[in-house]
């Protein structure tokens, strides 16, 4: 395959045929920037990082109010 046949994913860096990256009619190549195989990654795996997000969310509220307060977020989070 030629340069100009191959586009890297800047996902995985690999240099992939064109081929292998779905089609964005608003991007300028025209196709995604990441590879198929790194976008059904990152569609399996949204679940875990959804969880995480709710307990980052869930605890940073708890910093927040804590240094509001003036008092530790264990001191805190013993009332809610």
């Amino acid at each position: 395959m030629d340069l100009q046949t191959l586009k890297i994913c800047t996902k995985c860096k690999v240099p992939k045929p064109y081929y292998d990256f779905n089609k964005d009619k608003y991007a300028r190549e025209g196709y995604y920037p990441s590879c198929r195989s790194c976008n059904a990654h990152r569609r399996l795996n949204i679940h875990k990082k959804a969880a995480y997000d709710k307990e980052y969310r869930k605890t940073l509220g708890w910093k927040k109010a804590a240094n509001q307060y003036k008092v530790s977020v264990e001191f805190f989070a013993e009332f809610i």
